[in-house]
């Protein structure tokens, strides 16, 4: 943990919902984790959010042109965490990036909100930033 809630317990439940995420990627990667905490009308809720990486879609020509951009999804992150729905809210102003945003998202898989214990589907924004890596 390279931050903490200021409550144990909470950095504790945060710790233990982070080691039940599970993605499917092609190397080993360093995530950043931020989980949010409140309290709702009836009780506790909680949503886990990862920023995702998506170099491994990262479409070749626009890689070798050295285009970047951010492309803004729309989604619902359903009960069982995985995603549906998958919009364009915000174009990065490149279809080939767009694209490649949307299917890299359906691959995305999310601890669900869960309000008084119990999970339930809720809508998401996520940003995908496409940038060159400095190595290329």
């Amino acid at each position: 943990m390279t931050l903490s809630s200021g409550n144990d317990a909470l950095d504790e439940a945060a710790v233990t919902c982070a080691a039940g995420l599970r993605y499917h990627v092609n190397a080993a990667w360093h995530w950043l984790i931020a989980v949010a905490w409140r309290v709702g009308p009836k009780g506790g809720e909680s949503l886990i959010y990862v920023p995702h990486t998506c170099e491994s879609y990262y479409p070749p020509k626009e890689l070798a042109d050295s285009v970047e951009g951010t492309t803004t999804l729309s989604l619902v992150v359903r009960v069982d965490g995985y995603v549906e729905d998958i919009k364009l809210a915000h174009s990065s102003g490149n279809d080939a990036l767009d694209k490649a945003a949307v299917q890299c998202a359906a691959a995305w898989h999310y601890i669900p909100k869960t309000v008084n214990g119990k999970p339930v589907a809720s809508p998401l924004q996520a940003n995908v930033v496409w940038q060159v890596p400095k190595d290329k």
